[in-house]
């Protein structure tokens, strides 16, 4: 079956993806490489420091065409990258996100590069959760995802899938990027109007 994907115009074409420690961030360049032939964007990867233990910023850089942002702030180079990545960004999508990505999101910590541009911009931010059955149904998560509802961040629905420590099927996982793109579509609409 061949995916769908709707139609997306960003302003111009600047998409920030955020990957964080999650193993599903694993699937992100490939995402990157698929992003870049249907839209044509020009796609800046952030990183968290448990995502680059999880996928090499090198093979998302080589997918994005540019350097990797993240985790931390690079003092050498005089740059204030977070303030740079959230006025660059048409859309910040952060796929994984995880429950610590999400708490930090909604109680506007921003301990690092990927925290810190989200707190910062004023693009639409569509977070997909990859949490698991319990971290789903535990009060703090429905919490944290009910106040960054509340603050206008556009939240994926998460599905039923294999969880990577038994291969057990259960709620909460990363839906496929078809999936992700419908919610993207959506808020990007809906910050134009």
């Amino acid at each position: 079956m061949t995916a769908t994907f709707p139609e997306i115009e960003l302003p111009r074409g600047n998409l920030l993806l955020i990957g964080t420690g999650s193993i599903m961030v694993s699937v992100l360049p490939a995402w990157v490489m698929v992003l870049r032939d249907r839209y044509g964007w020009n796609i800046t990867g952030c990183v968290t420091r448990t995502a680059a233990e999880l996928v090499r910023p090198a093979a998302l850089a080589a997918a994005c065409g540019r350097p990797v942002i993240g985790p931390g702030w690079d003092a050498g180079t005089g740059e204030v990258v977070h303030r740079w990545a959230a006025e660059w960004a048409d859309l910040v999508l952060a796929a994984p996100a995880t429950n610590n990505f999400l708490a930090k999101c909604a109680h506007g910590f921003s301990d690092d590069v990927a925290s810190a541009t989200v707190a910062f911009t004023e693009a639409p931010v569509v977070l997909a959760p990859a949490l698991g059955r319990r971290l789903l149904s535990a009060p703090a998560t429905e919490r944290n995802l009910a106040l960054l509802a509340g603050d206008g961040r556009a939240l994926v629905p998460t599905t039923t899938g294999r969880a990577a420590f038994n291969g057990a099927a259960e709620p909460g996982m990363m839906p496929d990027l078809p999936a992700v793109l419908d919610v993207v579509a959506k808020a990007v609409r809906s910050n134009a109007a």
